[in-house]
């Protein structure tokens, strides 16, 4: 289940601003590990970011089908979160977006859980030291 590519590996131990393990949890929920995935609600690369959210951290620019872009453009617009609703709404608030979450409690919860629950897995596989 959480065979990772290097590339991957790498991108998430060199640009994430989160815990290895969360970083790593929410680009398999989001994109399977593909640094080239696209959605059809416009988000792109491993961690799934949308072009609004590359300018909400000043990146509007950014190349976001580069996996270390990805990677560091979306945990640094996670973490952002996170240090606003914390961790289980600013999960929601990513997959649906700020509003979407404020608007609506149900909004993401599921995404949130997959993610936590991932993590968990990976902690338990790994016997990880990020509890």
């Amino acid at each position: 289940m959480f065979q990772i590519p290097i590339a991957v590996a790498l991108a998430i131990t060199l640009h994430s601003v989160l815990s290895p393990d969360l970083t790593t949890a929410v680009a398999f929920v989001e994109s399977s590990y593909r640094c080239e995935a696209v959605s059809s609600a416009g988000a792109l690369g491993l961690m799934q970011v949308k072009p609004i959210a590359a300018e909400a951290v000043g990146e509007p620019r950014a190349d976001l089908l580069d996996c270390a872009v990805s990677v560091r453009i979306g945990s640094t617009y996670l973490k952002g979160l996170i240090d606003r609703f914390g961790e289980t709404d600013g999960l929601r608030a990513y997959n649906c977006g700020p509003t979407g979450a404020r608007r609506n409690p149900q909004c993401g919860a599921a995404y949130a859980e997959k993610v936590q629950d991932t993590r968990d897995a990976l902690r338990a596989a790994w016997d990880s030291p990020w509890e």
